[in-house]
């Protein structure tokens, strides 16, 4: 068990050094279930949200007042 939750870790570390930004997929997957007590898990979450976040904001950020002003002209 020990080896299979390293061997766990480190995929999820190449995962998040390659750019990984799913976060409801690593809050959810069962099969990850094992290793979300492990310190190395909470720091490869940190990343990911931070990377999640930011996308997110990338897309939607900038065109929320946009959005808002237009919605509020046509009404």
């Amino acid at each position: 068990m020990v080896s299979d939750v390293e061997e766990c870790l480190a995929l999820l570390l190449r995962a998040n050094a390659c750019g990984l930004f799913d976060l409801p997929w690593l809050d959810r997957c069962p099969v990850l279930e094992p290793i979300r007590g492990e310190p190395r898990f909470a720091i490869i979450r940190n990343d990911v949200a931070e990377r999640a976040l930011a996308i997110h904001d990338a897309l939607f950020g900038d065109h929320r007042d946009e959005a808002t002003i237009a919605t509020a002209a046509a009404s």
